[in-house]
């Protein structure tokens, strides 16, 4: 049994670890063998992490819990079961930092947020018939109700970062029993 929200998580990175992209923009993502021991690959797109320096390779992502916002919709209401259902939204940000550009140093990652975007995208994209076009990866297979993708903000090199880098919000819709905040891994 996992907490549903790492759940989640862990469905977004492994999402995230694939090409991304459209032909002529395209990021590799996936895990990649070591410089320094080939034998072992490293990850490119992480959870929780803030800080990629010199050595870290990159392209990279990382998606974060974006701090609580004493604004957002919480909405709770009694099923009429002594169960407690609540509708809430839950802010991720989702980080990529890139190669450096010398001439044009943010060009880089705001390719890499269009990549990010577009495939994010696919987590609700449906046919023409109205059908998800991948019923596994849809709505993070049912676990949230609805998915927002705010504007990306891109960065360059600055106090923050050795890497210019891009960030968006993703605003996930949950819906769910309190009471029931667990769930087995696939």
């Amino acid at each position: 049994m996992e907490p549903k929200k790492l759940l989640i998580m862990q469905m977004l990175t492994e999402h995230l670890s694939a090409e991304i992209g459209v032909p002529g923009c395209m990021f590799d993502m996936r895990p990649q063998p070591r410089k320094d021991d080939p034998s072992v690959d490293e990850r490119r797109v992480y959870r929780g992490r803030t800080i990629f320096g010199e050595d870290d390779p990159v392209p990279a992502i990382s998606i974060l819990e974006a701090p609580v916002d004493p604004r957002a919709s919480t909405e709770v209401a009694s099923t009429g079961t002594n169960r407690e259902q609540v509708i809430s939204e839950w802010t991720l940000f989702v980080q990529g930092w890139v190669p450096d550009d010398e001439e044009n140093p943010t060009d880089p990652a705001y390719r890499l947020a269009a990549a990010i975007e577009h495939r994010l995208g696919l987590l609700f994209a449906k046919s023409r018939f109205g059908n998800p076009l991948d019923p596994k990866t849809y709505l993070l297979g049912g676990r949230v109700a609805e998915i927002k993708i705010g504007a990306s903000t891109v960065r360059p090199v600055d106090d923050l970062s050795v890497h210019a880098y891009c960030y968006l919000p993703v605003v996930l819709t949950l819906a769910g029993d309190v009471s029931q905040p667990f769930e087995a891994a696939e």
